[in-house]
């Protein structure tokens, strides 16, 4: 089994990776998920150009794709599994959406459970890592042109402060240089401000992460500027981003966005 996610700035690779494998491993199952990959309701001709995809995942993946590889064990059943579209070769069928996750504390986190200390103790020198942190999942905008923007996405789950706290020790720890926050709106919630402060004296007192990227939040511009300004002083961002998306107010409307 492979799960591949996929996303707009990696889709092309994406799909000579799984049409290789699939070549090569006729039997092995090709997973895709992210917002690259169609809606349930926009699958229209994916899996005639993609025939090498076998199950397509939508929304939150970490329960849904738990349950394909149990499945996976016991035969192979995809209809139970809720949350996917599957191919059968001689169609293609669409499952009930699955739940939101509830709780996104609760998902393991892959620095903290020991999964990549293997991978740090026998690194080598010239190895540059990244990583990623999720600190708030949704979006309470519903942007037409957004994928994250659709309702299945409008309720936001926070992850608690003291596993943030936690992952960005074994940011540095590691001396991880990069760090990228999946947030779609940083420093829209005042935990924003205490997590900007703790990356921050990490990096004055270990010297690591050294820099940091997200999506900043669209309607707490005092609030953003704060944060941008903690990070550009520790010299870990270059500024930040404007919600700017047309200054065409017919354009604006049609899309259900304001500036």
């Amino acid at each position: 089994v492979i799960g591949i996610s996929n996303f707009v700035w990696n889709s092309m690779a994406n799909y000579r990776i799984a049409k290789t494998i699939k070549e090569k491993y006729p039997e092995c199952l090709i997973v895709f998920g992210g917002q690259a990959s169609p809606n349930a309701d926009r699958i229209g001709n994916f899996f005639k150009k993609h025939p090498y995809v076998d199950i397509i995942v939508h929304g939150e993946g970490e329960i849904v794709f738990k349950n394909i590889l149990l499945e996976k064990l016991n035969g192979g059943n995809y209809s139970i599994i809720k949350g996917i579209t599957y191919n059968t070769k001689k169609e293609y069928i669409s499952t009930q959406t699955e739940d939101r996750i509830k709780d996104i504390s609760e998902m393991p986190s892959p620095y903290l459970n020991g999964l990549f200390d293997n991978l740090m103790e026998n690194k080598a020198d010239d190895f540059v890592f990244e990583a990623t942190i999720e600190t708030t999942r949704g979006c309470p905008y519903s942007c037409t042109f957004c994928e994250i923007g659709s309702k299945y996405f409008i309720k936001l789950s926070k992850m608690e402060n003291q596993k943030v706290f936690k992952e960005l020790d074994w940011i540095s720890k590691n001396k991880i240089e990069f760090f990228y926050n999946a947030d779609s709106n940083f420093g829209l919630f005042p935990e924003h401000l205490e997590y900007t402060k703790y990356a921050v004296n990490l990096k004055k007192k270990n010297g690591y992460p050294k820099t940091f990227r997200t999506d900043w939040a669209k309607s707490k511009a005092d609030k953003v500027i704060e944060l941008a300004k903690l990070f550009t002083d520790a010299d870990m961002d270059k500024g930040m981003t404007m919600a700017l998306q047309s200054m065409n107010s017919k354009t604006l409307k049609a899309v259900k966005r304001k500036n």
